[in-house]
């Protein structure tokens, strides 16, 4: 896991103005639907969708948990169409399960090695991991500072998945990306 997001981080600074020296890593915590939607409406619980899941909700940055910050990463998805078996040759950062997870999720939990394979096995997370490594940049490069509002930060982070695909050669399974960057960044 440790070497993704390095190359992730080396990806932001060769794509960005932004610096990466001395960033260390956030915390990565995978998690299902229902869990990541209750980590985004911890502090409105009464505005949580009947059903328990907010399908919005891929992936969330969370500066103020530790020091170096954590990234959700919602994973039911992939684990549920997951082909590829654990190596054990594999190896990664500790594995953070997710807080409150009930036994049934447990599998999805099992292991670092299965999860870092899911994100070379799968642009589309390793870009939502992407997205979330720009604002953990954008905060510990104290860019966020100068920012007017919370959500500036969006345009950048949105503009930078869309380069990452392009130069990849993938289609962008986001449609009009530049629009919604723009939208998701409105002050």
């Amino acid at each position: 896991m440790d070497a993704i997001v390095q190359a992730l981080l080396f990806w932001i600074a060769s794509n960005s103005q932004h610096s990466v020296d001395n960033i260390k890593p956030p915390e990565i915590v995978f998690m299902s639907a229902a869990q990541i939607t209750s980590e985004y409406y911890a502090a409105h619980r009464e505005l949580i969708p009947d059903n328990g899941i907010d399908e919005r909700i891929w992936a969330l940055y969370d500066a103020e948990t530790t020091s170096s910050g954590t990234i959700y990463l919602r994973v039911d998805e992939f684990k549920a169409r997951e082909k590829v078996t654990t190596s054990t040759a594999l190896r990664g950062t500790t594995f953070i399960q997710a807080p409150n997870s009930d036994n049934s999720l447990a599998s999805m939990h099992q292991n670092t090695a299965s999860n870092a394979q899911l994100l070379e096995d799968n642009p589309i997370l390793t870009e939502r991991l992407l997205h979330e490594l720009v604002h953990h940049v954008q905060f510990q490069t104290g860019a966020t500072k100068t920012y007017p509002c919370p959500a500036f930060g969006e345009k950048e982070a949105y503009l930078l998945g869309q380069r990452y695909f392009k130069q990849r050669h993938i289609e962008d399974p986001f449609p009009n990306r530049r629009f919604w960057a723009h939208v998701y960044s409105r002050c």
